[in-house]
C-alpha cells in the first residue's frame, strides 16, 4: 500500500541528502542578486559621473541683479557711489521711490558650457530657464564676441534713452540740452532703455514721477519712444518681487509670456510707449491704482 505525501527511498538515499544540491542553489541565488545589485549600483555611479561632466549644448538663463536707476551704483574708487543717471548743465529735481531696471544672469557659453547635470536640474526649476545655446550665442561666436555686441546695444540704448526722454521733455535745440550720462558697468543688451528713459523725465520733471512708489520694469526703446519686447521677463519679474515692487512696466508684446508668473503682490502695466509708461506713472502716483490702465493678464 502506498500513501500519498510519504517520501520513499531511491536508490538507497534518503530525500533529505538528495535536497542538497538544491539547497546549495538557493543559498547561492542571494549572493548572486547582491553582485548584480552591486554591479547596477557601479554602472549608474558611473552614469551619473559622466553626465556630471558632460556638457550640453544649453545656456540657463536666471534671475539677476537690479539696479534702481534714480540711485546710484558703487565704484572701485570708494563706497558713496554715483549717480545711475547723471544730468549736468540743467536744474534736477529730489526723486523718491525707485525705478528699477532688471537683468537676467546667463549661466553657459561656447567656452564654459553647463553639464547635462546643472541643465536637468534647471529644467525642473521653474524660476529659470534653459535655453538652446544658438539662441544666445551665432555659431562660431565667442562669449567675449558677445559681450562685444551686447555692450554696443547697452550704448546705443543709453541713447535712444536720452533722445528719445529729452524730446518728451522739449528740448528741440542739441545746444540747450543737458548733458547726460549713464553709469552702469558689467551690464549688456538693450533691454533698460525705458527704465533709463523714465529715469531722465523723472529727475527733469517737477513733480515726482513716481509718487514714492517701488516700480520695476523693462522694454526697449528707440528714439522715437517706441517700447520693445525682451526677453528673459519672467526671470526679471523675480528680481522686481526680491526689491518689493509693487508696479511692473512691461511691453506688451511680453504679455503672453508672463501668464502665471506674476507675482500676487504685483500689478503689470501693460505699454507700447515711453508716453504710455509715463501717463501710467503720473496715475500711480496720484491715485496708486492702475484702474483702467491696460494691464497683462495673470
Amino acid at each position: 500500500m502506498r500513501f500519498r505525501g510519504i517520501p520513499r527511498r531511491i536508490h538507497g538515499r534518503p530525500p533529505w541528502r538528495r535536497s542538497q544540491r538544491y539547497t546549495r542553489v538557493i543559498v547561492a541565488m542571494p549572493i548572486v542578486r547582491q553582485r548584480l545589485g552591486r554591479l547596477v549600483t557601479l554602472i549608474a555611479s558611473g552614469a551619473l559621473v559622466v553626465s556630471a561632466l558632460t556638457p550640453s549644448p544649453y545656456v540657463i538663463e536666471q534671475e539677476g541683479p537690479a539696479y534702481d536707476t534714480l540711485g546710484t551704483v558703487s565704484t572701485s574708487e570708494g563706497s558713496t557711489g554715483r549717480p545711475v543717471v547723471e544730468i549736468t548743465g540743467a536744474a534736477t529735481h529730489p526723486t523718491s521711490g525707485s525705478l528699477y531696471m532688471l537683468t537676467v544672469n546667463v549661466v553657459g557659453s561656447p567656452a564654459a558650457q553647463p553639464t547635462w547635470v546643472q541643465t536637468l536640474v534647471a529644467w525642473a526649476d521653474p524660476d529659470r530657464a534653459v535655453l538652446p545655446m544658438d539662441l544666445v550665442y551665432q555659431p562660431g561666436t565667442s562669449a567675449e564676441e558677445e559681450d562685444a555686441r551686447t555692450e554696443r546695444e547697452m550704448t546705443a540704448s543709453q541713447q535712444d534713452a536720452i533722445t528719445a526722454a529729452l524730446d518728451r521733455l522739449g528740448y528741440t535745440d542739441p545746444a540747450t540740452a543737458p548733458q547726460i550720462s549713464i553709469h552702469l558697468d558689467d551690464v549688456g543688451g538693450p533691454s533698460a532703455g525705458l527704465m533709463f528713459a523714465l529715469a531722465i523725465i523723472d529727475k527733469l520733471g517737477t513733480e515726482s514721477l513716481t509718487g514714492g512708489q517701488s516700480i520695476a520694469g523693462t522694454g526697449t526703446i528707440d528714439a522715437q519712444g517706441a517700447v520693445g519686447r525682451i526677453g528673459g521677463i519672467r526671470q526679471k519679474i523675480l528680481a522686481a518681487r526680491d526689491r518689493g515692487a509693487q508696479w511692473f512696466l512691461a511691453p506688451s508684446g511680453n504679455c503672453d509670456d508672463l501668464r502665471g508668473a506674476i507675482p500676487a503682490q504685483m500689478t503689470v502695466l501693460s505699454v507700447d510707449t515711453l508716453d504710455d509708461a509715463v501717463t501710467a506713472l503720473e496715475q500711480i502716483a496720484v491715485t496708486k491704482s492702475a484702474d483702467g490702465l491696460p494691464q497683462c493678464e495673470r
